[in-house]
């Protein structure tokens, strides 16, 4: 799992297989910005989502999510 914590900006994440983790395959906390994370393999990950992103301007581009859940901005 990644998991960026306060002030972890400008990160990049890459050309990975991100598999099988328990909670998140990439977990970004509040206070994290203009991270990428690109053409990875993400796959079972979590119980419910795969990613959480609490930051700001994160993107996530190109990358292959298996299964696909949909997102969820309130967590309900």
């Amino acid at each position: 799992m990644y998991t960026f914590s306060y002030h972890n900006d400008f990160n990049v994440i890459s050309n990975n297989s991100i598999l099988q983790n328990r909670l998140y395959a990439v977990n970004i906390g509040t206070g994290c910005a203009y991270n990428t994370i690109s053409r990875n393999n993400i796959i079972n990950n979590g119980e419910k989502y795969q990613a959480c992103d609490k930051g700001e301007n994160n993107t996530f581009t190109q990358n292959y999510w298996n299964p696909w859940n949909s997102t969820d901005a309130d967590d309900d």
